[in-house]
């Protein structure tokens, strides 16, 4: 794609990487649903990085990874909490981690 308006062309850059990463997202998901984990996680991955030279465009996909892992990190602490309260038997905790 050629993109002529220079004061358009990081917007359209954007909106095109948001295609890709989407694209790539649904076929990372059906992967995920067929029990394909290693086709899964390549084209999960391949949605958190960009195809283009825009910086704006790479400062919001490495801002994205960012908080990506900081949300897996998160929800696995809660997982690990979850399985030590169940096999401890603190219900009461399960339902305060949760709530």
């Amino acid at each position: 794609m050629k993109l002529d308006d220079r004061a358009l062309a990081g917007r359209y850059a954007f909106v095109r990487q948001e295609k890709l990463s989407r694209a790539q997202i649904g076929i990372a998901q059906r992967y995920f649903l067929r029990g394909d984990q290693k086709n899964a996680r390549r084209f999960y991955e391949q949605a958190l990085k960009t195809d283009t030279a825009d910086p704006a465009v790479r400062n919001v996909a490495s801002l994205a990874v960012k908080v990506f892992d900081g949300l897996t990190r998160q929800r696995s602490a809660v997982i690990a909490g979850l399985n030590q309260d169940i096999q401890k038997n603190n219900f009461n905790a399960v339902r305060e981690r949760i709530c």
